[in-house]
């Protein structure tokens, strides 16, 4: 999907801008853009939905990396 929007908008840009081609792109470009948007938000609600179906306690930690490896070296 990010290959064919990158193609989109590499093509798009020489094209005049504000013309009914230009415009035609940006539609695409921006329905390339929701269905990107609904792939990642479906694949979460997907991963969530089975980790609370399956795991009864489900734990999330904030962790420092930046003073983890400051430690570390």
């Amino acid at each position: 999907m990010t290959a064919k929007l990158s193609r989109i908008q590499y093509l798009n840009r020489h094209k005049e801008v504000g013309s009914a081609n230009w415009r035609a792109a940006q539609l695409k470009i921006a329905k390339l853009h929701r269905k990107i948007a609904n792939l990642r938000k479906d694949a979460l609600h997907k991963l969530i939905t089975y980790l609370a179906k399956n795991h009864g306690i489900v734990v999330i930690e904030d962790l420092n990396l930046r003073g983890m490896f400051r430690c570390a070296t």
